[in-house]
Formats: structure tokens, C-alpha cells, sequence
């Protein structure tokens, strides 16, 4: 529920949640950061890019629209290689 949340005063709250061991709680804190048109941090994204959680990445792809650098093109086209049809689907939509 709390990654439906689309107040920009949670954006701070969704990066800290980044860091929670727990994957579920991770990818809520994707949610909400894309609900939000907001990126997580790249060093970030490139840790839980490596996640094994495919919900993880593939809210990770859909975060990433708000970066605009080739960093995170990169992260995209990575994950558009992804195992997961879901995770490379979302990358995919995110890079048009």
C-alpha cells in the first residue's frame, strides 16, 4: 500500500526504505519512487539491479524514467537483458 503513496514528501522516505534487507520492502520503495516520476540514487540502482527478486528490478526499470543520463540508459539496456519477461518488459517500455 505505502508504494501507491504518490506525495512527494515520501520521496525520502522511499530512498531510505532502499536500503531495508527485505526485497518486498524494496521493491514498494520502486513503486513508490516511479509513482513519483522520481529515480533512485545510481549507485543504488545499480546494487539492486543485481538483486535476485525480479520484482525488485522490474520496479527498478520503471523508476529509472525520471534519469535522463547514460548511466542509467545503460542500467536499462542491461536490464532489458534480463531473465525475467517482466523485468526486461518494463526496461523495454522505458526505453522508447
Amino acid at each position: 500500500m505505502l508504494g501507491d503513496i504518490a506525495d512527494p514528501q515520501s520521496r525520502d522516505l522511499f530512498l531510505i526504505l532502499l536500503q531495508d534487507q527485505d526485497s518486498a520492502v524494496q521493491a514498494m520503495a520502486l513503486r513508490g519512487l516511479y509513482k513519483l516520476k522520481a529515480s533512485p540514487p545510481l549507485q543504488v540502482a545499480q546494487q539492486l539491479a543485481k538483486s535476485r527478486n525480479a520484482d525488485v528490478r522490474k520496479y527498478l526499470a520503471l523508476s529509472l524514467c525520471s534519469a535522463d543520463d547514460k548511466a542509467a540508459a545503460a542500467l536499462l539496456k542491461k536490464l532489458q537483458l534480463d531473465n525475467d519477461f517482466n523485468v526486461r518488459y518494463a526496461a523495454g517500455k522505458r526505453m522508447k
